[in-house]
């Protein structure tokens, strides 16, 4: 892009479409540096309900599992 910026030629979408591809990957790269990696314990998260809670239900509880079934559970009820 900058060469033909230099040489006053048009950019075409897929260059610019590219750069921000690079761009956008090299800031969630720089965000994800300090990613705590190994994570040992789980942080518990409640359900918006106080009636059912995750625990009640299931052995081991993983917060990446219960915000997936959250994120589930809203696009079905979204329907």
């Amino acid at each position: 892009l900058i060469t033909r910026a230099i040489y006053h030629l048009e950019t075409t979408q897929l260059e610019v479409g590219t750069l921000a591809f690079a761009v956008l990957n090299f800031l969630t790269y720089a965000a994800w540096w300090n990613k705590p990696l190994n994570v040992q314990c789980s942080y518990p998260v409640y359900w918006k309900s106080t009636k059912s809670r995750p625990e009640d239900h299931i052995e081991y509880v993983c917060a990446s599992t219960i915000i997936s079934l959250l994120i589930m559970s809203a696009l079905v009820s979204q329907k």
